[in-house]
């Protein structure tokens, strides 16, 4: 095989995986998302609830509190931001405890643990669609007719929750062998929070030095490429977006083979 092929199979190895058990990874993904509403009264509710009040909370501590908002604008440009780390944040914050919270799946049947982190992202898709339409109608209604360019929105979510998966992967495998992990990623998820440019915006920064380096974390660049997309106003470039689009591939194989490599050793530490 040329290195060419080498490298496309690597790349495409957890599709081809996630494809060849599509029936499995179905039904995981079902019993996910009603699973995470089962016993609530208001049930699918929580979709549009959930981004309302979060939206609700964040607009007014630094909208109204700390005055960074410039009207309906801010709020429209805070709930994207809002989106897309949510999407990214939302199967990485519990992929530490996937494999442990599930010990029958790797001593006593023979199951394709590698599956374990789709039906996270699949919920993490779902909200987003959710929060998208959301947006859209906020934005219509308070801010104006978005740009055509926002067809565009859904596919910056794929890289987003692509990363999210490769992340979550990587997670799993290590919160086996090191139980500390769940409480690292909490702390890391919320520096990288702020990190983010989502409650201040990137504009704010005049030195280009330090915007390149903000510009370094993939999640800025889909923020920053979605709100251009929504304004119809110039993102961060094709370049950055081409980046962000190999990289993730990349780092998906990357986790997908890292965690393929360390799954043999579960067993004995379960």
């Amino acid at each position: 095989m040329n290195p060419l092929a080498s490298l496309l199979a690597f790349l495409l190895a957890p599709f081809l995986s996630a494809w060849r058990r599509r029936a499995v990874l179905r039904e995981l993904s079902v019993r996910e998302i009603q699973g995470a509403f089962s016993g609530s009264m208001l049930g699918l509710g929580w979709i549009v609830l959930q981004p309302l009040a979060s939206l609700a909370v964040f607009s007014l501590v630094f909208g109204v509190i700390f005055k960074q908002a410039n009207g309906m604008e801010f709020v429209s440009n805070l709930f994207t931001g809002l989106i897309f780390f949510n999407a990214f944040s939302e199967s990485v914050t519990r992929a530490s405890r996937l494999v442990l919270s599930r010990p029958n799946y790797v001593t006593k049947v023979v199951f394709p643990l590698d599956l374990l982190p789709w039906p996270l992202v699949a919920s993490a898709a779902l909200h987003a669609g959710a929060s998208l339409v959301l947006l859209l109608c906020l934005h219509t209604a308070f801010v104006g007719a978005p740009a055509w360019t926002t067809i565009a929105l859904p596919l910056l979510l794929v890289p987003v929750l692509l990363l999210g998966l490769a992340v979550s992967l990587v997670l799993a495998s290590l919160g086996v062998y090191v139980r500390d992990t769940n409480e690292v990623v909490r702390v890391a998820v919320q520096f990288l929070f702020y990190l983010t440019p989502i409650v201040w915006p990137l504009d704010r920064i005049e030195s280009e030095f330090f915007r390149s380096l903000v510009l370094l974390n993939p999640l800025a660049i889909a923020t920053e490429a979605a709100r251009a997309a929504l304004h119809g106003s110039g993102g961060p470039g094709p370049l950055p977006l081409t980046a962000l689009m190999l990289g993730t591939l990349l780092a998906l194989a990357l986790g997908h083979a890292f965690f393929r490599r360390t799954q043999d050793g579960f067993a004995d530490v379960l």
